[in-house]
């Protein structure tokens, strides 16, 4: 067991990066990738696959793993409940199986390609945070999911193939090599009902609906075979080539809209920001010269509709600032993904009204009803002040109304949590489960907080401010 625990540990690599972009420990040790810092070594003959548990099995509380900084994080509360619903109707309550992922694989939804592995129930539970095993896959399955409140169409609910896996080191388990022996050793129905109900409902109102459907049971070579047509593979030459290009463009934007200072004397027109090194240079309004800094708002503006396709993807999957380094930096970035989450979760900032509203995908043209070129108008550096600084405010009021929302997670300290330092934009999850109310009524979820309280936005419009000097 102790042989088998030193061989499949995890070693840091991803993060032996430039200071300005590791993820440290408290102790400033960069730490571990779990998607990234090894590979899947699918073995197309005997079907074996590296899988990197998230939630163990008889967990009493769900993980997730952040692909960005390839950390995990508490996601879910298991508790008993009963369900009464077509298929299945009986006790639900912690997992029946592993939940993992398979690393530098992504689904046909850009998400970690999920597995569900059977054995090795207390090894497993002992080493996961920092271990990853070998399954032998035997089957896979249609996983669809709600991300609304209610999908009353089939065309709402996305799709994704699930892998199913038994523990290669479990013996219980060993001579297992198709679904149908598998139905033999496990409460089959049972495991199909978790699947669809055991992690919770999607809520409208008062109305609690189901939010997974699952179908189109397959075998193990099947599975594999459609993993390999439909998912896609990040190689260490694909992540190299995105990382370099990422980081670049994250240097690129601190650069250009790092925070200027406050107070202008009155014979200047433009406004003074630091460069990388703590220099300050001039910001002259209008500038049609190549590589000279414009102001804050037309910088931005010019960000956003040059290479903001290119920052989501880099937010997506590529960790952008230590804070261990450059506190402001990486505060600054925090406010740039927040804005640029929401805008992905068709909300548009109106600089003419100054607040957040729904920017919805239109049934006719399919595009959304403000288009990306009249998402500015009427806009100016004080109203973008705005944008950015309650961006976090208007991810926690979707969080009340159950939406599909985002909280930045510091370090998993809730009860249950891992304790990793994450420092990241997080989904939140904002399924239920009736059995998770409090005595004051409220689903435990509610209570988590969206954003660090001692973070702010440096306002870059100096209207209204009185103090003076530069900021950072």
């Amino acid at each position: 067991s102790l042989g088998r625990a030193l061989l499949s540990k995890i070693e840091p690599k991803w993060f032996n990066a430039p200071k300005r972009f590791k993820l440290q420990d408290r102790n400033e040790d960069v730490v571990i990738h779990r998607f990234y810092d090894l590979s899947p070594d699918i073995s197309l003959d005997k079907l074996h696959i590296n899988t990197v548990v998230t939630t163990p099995q008889n967990s009493q509380h769900g993980y997730e793993l952040d692909i960005r900084s390839g950390q995990l994080y508490r996601a879910r509360t298991f508790c008993t409940h009963e369900v009464n619903q077509p298929g299945f109707s009986g006790s639900l309550s912690t997992a029946p199986f592993s939940i993992g992922v398979v690393p530098k694989m992504l689904d046909q939804l850009g998400m970690a390609q999920k597995i569900i592995l059977f054995g090795g129930g207390q090894y497993i539970r002992e080493n996961f945070l920092d271990h990853y095993y070998e399954a032998k896959v035997i089957g896979g399955f249609l996983e669809q999911r709600c991300p609304f409140q209610k999908c009353d169409q089939e065309s709402d609910w996305l799709a994704r193939l699930v892998l199913i896996g038994v523990a290669q080191f479990d013996e219980d388990f060993t001579s297992v090599n198709s679904l149908e022996e598998l139905r033999q050793k496990v409460d089959w129905k049972h495991v199909v009902g978790f699947l669809e109900y055991g992690e919770g409902y999607v809520k409208q109102g008062n109305e609690l609906n189901p939010s997974v459907k699952v179908s189109s049971f397959i075998d193990g070579r099947s599975a594999i075979k459609t993993l390999d047509k439909n998912s896609v593979y990040l190689s260490n030459t694909k992540l190299s080539k995105m990382r370099k290009g990422c980081y670049k463009l994250y240097d690129r934007i601190w650069e250009r809209m790092s925070p200027i200072i406050k107070e202008r004397s009155s014979n200047e027109k433009g406004d003074f920001a630091l460069d990388p090194n703590g220099q300050r240079f001039y910001q002259l309004k209008n500038s049609k010269r190549k590589g000279e800094v414009l102001p804050f708002f037309a910088e931005f503006r010019r960000f956003y509709e040059e290479y903001g396709r290119e920052y989501n993807s880099c937010r997506r999957y590529i960790y952008g600032s230590n804070i261990n380094e450059n506190v402001q930096r990486h505060w600054m970035f925090a406010y740039v993904d927040a804005y640029m989450l929401l805008n992905q979760l068709n909300y548009f900032f109106d600089c003419s009204q100054v607040g957040w509203y729904s920017n919805p995908i239109m049934e006719k043209t399919q595009k959304r009803a403000v288009s990306d070129k009249a998402l500015f108008a009427g806009c100016g550096s004080y109203p973008m002040d705005l944008a950015f600084e309650r961006a976090p405010e208007y991810l926690a009021t979707l969080k009340s109304k159950y939406s599909k929302t985002y909280r930045y997670l510091d370090y998993d300290r809730f009860m249950g949590g891992t304790h990793l330092k994450v420092f990241n934009w997080v989904r939140h999850e904002n399924r239920v489960l009736p059995c998770q109310k409090d005595e004051e009524g409220r689903y435990i979820n509610e209570k988590l907080p969206t954003f660090p309280k001692g973070a702010e936005w440096i306002k870059r419009h100096p209207k209204k401010e009185k103090k003076k000097g530069l900021i950072y």
